[in-house]
């Protein structure tokens, strides 16, 4: 269905609990479905993550591992448990609009949102998507179902914080040079993030860069995805999309 049709035209709004889906589909056709990292398919500052409960489907996923942007639900969770002593870095790289704490002032012609991440990679919500995936293909294996594993990264996101050793992979003065807001980008799009407006050429390319560094920590862990299925006799049976 077109947006138009469903109603989830914008985030924010609930996608129709009763929709069916292409999960209720192939659930019916004996696949066992699972989501992990980044839905939106409701109001992520709703209080849904933090409440849904993990034995119960959703919108047709038999199996549900939801994190969004500003982190809250089992991901969060899982840092306090797991890796307390990273917590307050996972806090720090939380997006503007709910951050525990305000950033610092940037360099004149540079955005704030743009640091390296203090957190060790494993512990950024890639990695988290990414090893709940598996566990969503061992579960239908354990099932002896075929499956349908969603992997929904969260990143690239502003703020732009690429975790180490991924951080400075990219020269922002070897990339190419910004391309300038157009009459369209300044209607529907009126802030720093398009267009670099109010930036420097330098403060742009360091934003671009380290853009280009999350990439390359969601193509790592891609490659993780994809040799675990190799290893798992499972690569040449699995239809993959990368969208």
């Amino acid at each position: 269905l077109y947006s138009r049709s469903h109603g989830a035209d914008k985030v924010g709004k609930k996608l129709p609990i009763d929709l069916p889906c292409l999960t209720h589909v192939l659930g019916a056709a004996g696949y066992r479905c699972g989501i992990a990292g980044k839905a939106h398919f409701e109001a992520e500052m709703s209080n849904f993550t933090e409440t849904l409960p993990s034995d119960r489907p959703y919108y047709g996923f038999h199996e549900h591992h939801l994190t969004e942007d500003n982190q809250v639900g089992e991901y969060l969770r899982w840092v306090k448990q797991v890796h307390p002593r990273h917590y307050d870095a996972i806090r720090f790289i939380n997006h503007e609009g709910v951050r525990d704490t305000p950033l610092p002032p940037p360099k004149p012609g540079h955005l704030a949102p743009v640091f390296p991440s203090a957190a060790p990679e494993e512990v950024h919500q890639t990695a988290w998507i990414t090893d709940r995936t598996m566990d969503i293909i061992d579960a239908a294996g354990r099932a002896s179902q075929p499956f349908f594993a969603w992997c929904s990264y969260v990143t690239p996101h502003h703020p732009w914080h690429p975790p180490y050793p991924f951080a400075g992979r990219h020269d922002p003065a070897s990339l190419p040079q910004p391309l300038p807001a157009t009459p369209l980008d300044e209607e529907l799009f009126p802030s720093e993030y398009c267009g670099g407006r109010g930036l420097s050429e330098d403060g742009i390319r360091h934003m671009m860069a380290a853009y280009y560094d999350m990439i390359a920590h969601i193509d790592h862990h891609v490659g993780r995805l994809l040799d675990y299925l190799r290893n798992s006799g499972l690569l040449d049976n699995t239809i993959i999309l990368f969208t």
